[in-house]
């Protein structure tokens, strides 16, 4: 995956986890900023799945971050 999106594309990524079970999507692309959300979403449960935790409050949508990287 390049550093920018292209155009129209709003990308996401999970940081900071150390180790990831096998095949674990912790970047990706989507085409609207919710679709982006939703996948980031999917992929933060997996990985508390299947690191034995629970979320003790809901996650919430942040305000964009604007990058060039």
């Amino acid at each position: 995956m390049a550093c920018v999106p292209d155009a129209g594309q709003w990308s996401w990524a999970l940081s900071g986890t150390r180790s990831n079970p096998d095949r674990f999507t912790w970047k990706g692309r989507a085409e609207t900023r919710d679709l982006a959300y939703a996948q980031l979403a999917i992929a933060w449960a997996d990985w508390l799945q299947w690191a034995g935790l629970e979320q003790r409050e809901p996650l919430r949508q942040g305000k964009p971050v604007y990058s060039l990287c």
